[in-house]
């Protein structure tokens, strides 16, 4: 307590006395409940805020508050952070490191402070995921590429799920049992594709991270099958290429061709540089059966040999011509031809036959001119030009090597036969020697006959055969008055219209 007395020099003032002044001193206002002392969690993830309960004297005016960082553990010489003036303060969780928090309150009252302790919040880097699982392309069976995780950073200890999908998705239906460890070995035992992915999660507040989709991709066995395995070709042919359809398998494909003695894909003779996905017998040049078959290796995993179906080729004889075309005609020119006509014979399995005949300038079966749209085994020679001509076929059938050619076919075209010298008339008296009627010939085929005739006018119809005139010469009777009108017929053995 305190008071004053005041003495004045005037005359006659007597002494004057203060009213008692009263300073009451009462303790610093008390943090009854501290904030949370620390907090370690990982960036981003929910902090518990930061709350002081405070008492006091009422007297000693409200409380006012406000919140220090600090870099060191340290509740003096931190910083004030503007606008932490609440009891309540929900500090920063985006940066990470190690931070350090204290409030100060106060009253309004002189000396009413307290400092709270210190409150340690630790962000941490979110958790993530530095080694992914491998996808795997495999074969049935096969050992897959055990599916791995490796983490860094978050807070506290990892757990782990591994979940299937049959989809490119984030499918959380399908956790797999047992999947609880940083790796996972996927079974291979069933064609198809399964996605795998593992769920992280962490017991210091770390969000769940999730691992990229991995593919395992089971794919059955490969297997190398024989497009047109069995052929049949003549002599001297060479098959068709030999291909294989692959199905199946994964990987890079090696390839190695062999022949055999027997119908079997196994314990044949290795060809050597045959390494590629076809193959070429060439000119196959015995009767006889052979055998082939491919063996493909894959470098995926866990793929199996695959081992072809057998490439057998029949290599049988040429077709064969049984009936040759007439060996040569000869005849006058627009004179009826026998056509040339071959019947051939060969093996039912090389194919249908097919017909091309030639014309040549010299007696050989080739090198001769195609002669176009003669494709039967019958063809009908050209009979209106005059000269000596010589045709042939070739014969062929579908498969490779089974052609046969004929043999050549002479046709002789003469120019047709005519008359130089003719008969000459005669006026004569009767029984007078009439002019000897005679005819002299050209060209046409084969030897003349004649046959002379009468009649009484002149025409040849209605004319009368003359007995025993079969000469090229005619002596006609002279006696009888009257006009007789004679001509000869000519034929020819060969062929020539009279």
């Amino acid at each position: 307590y305190y008071y004053i007395e005041v003495t004045l020099d005037g005359t006659g003032c007597d002494l004057a006395t203060s009213d008692v002044f009263t300073v009451n001193v009462v303790a610093d206002p008390i943090i009854d409940t501290q904030a949370m002392a620390s907090q370690e969690i990982c960036q981003n993830t929910t902090l518990e805020a930061l709350e002081v309960v405070v008492s006091g004297n009422t007297n000693t005016g409200d409380f006012s508050y406000q919140w220090f960082s600090n870099t060191t553990n340290t509740n003096s010489g931190g910083t004030a952070i503007a606008s932490a003036t609440s009891k309540v303060y929900n500090p920063d969780n985006i940066t990470v490191g190690t931070f350090f928090y204290y409030v100060v309150i106060k009253q309004t009252a002189s000396g009413c402070e307290v400092t709270s302790e210190v409150s340690t919040i630790i962000i941490n880097e979110g958790p993530s995921i530095t080694t992914q699982p491998i996808p795997s392309d495999i074969c049935l069976d096969g050992a897959a590429n055990v599916l791995e995780v490796v983490t860094q950073n978050g807070v506290g200890t990892p757990t782990y799920q591994w979940y299937a999908s049959t989809t490119n998705t984030y499918d959380l239906t399908n956790p797999i049992a047992g999947a609880t460890n940083s790796t996972y070995t996927p079974p291979t035992n069933t064609v198809g594709e399964v996605f795998y992915f593992v769920v992280i999660s962490f017991d210091g507040g770390c969000s769940d991270i999730q691992s990229t989709i991995a593919l395992v991709n089971t794919i059955a066995e490969p297997i190398a099958t024989a497009v047109d395995p069995e052929q049949t070709i003549c002599l001297d042919g060479q098959a068709d290429t030999f291909e294989i359809t692959l199905t199946g398998g994964v990987g890079n494909p090696t390839y190695q061709w062999f022949s055999n003695t027997t119908n079997t894909n196994s314990g044949g003779t290795e060809i050597e540089e045959a390494t590629n996905s076809t193959y070429d017998t060439g000119v196959l040049s015995s009767i006889d059966t052979f055998y082939y078959y491919l063996e493909v290796s894959l470098d995926g995993i866990g793929c199996d040999l695959a081992t072809s179906d057998v490439f057998t080729v029949n290599v049988v004889a040429d077709p064969v011509i049984d009936t040759q075309a007439i060996a040569s005609q000869e005849v006058c020119r627009n004179t009826t031809l026998e056509a040339l006509e071959v019947a051939v014979s060969g093996n039912t399995n090389t194919g249908d036959f097919s017909y091309q005949w030639f014309s040549n300038t010299t007696n050989s079966n080739n090198g001769g001119t195609l002669i176009t749209g003669a494709n039967t085994n019958v063809y009908n020679p050209d009979n209106t030009t005059v000269g000596t001509f010589f045709y042939y076929v070739v014969i062929n059938q579908t498969a490779s090597g089974c052609e046969v050619t004929s043999e050549v076919s002479t046709i002789i075209i003469n120019e047709v036969p005519t008359i130089t010298t003719q008969p000459v008339g005669s006026d004569i008296c009767l029984d007078g020697a009439a002019n000897i009627l005679e005819v002299v010939t050209q060209n046409g085929v084969g030897t003349p006959t004649y046959q002379w005739f009468s009649n009484t006018t002149n025409s040849s119809t209605g004319a009368t055969k003359i007995t025993g005139a079969t000469n090229s010469t005619y002596d006609p009777a002279t006696n009888n008055v009257g006009e007789v009108f004679y001509f000869v017929v000519i034929s020819f053995d060969g062929g020539c219209s009279d």
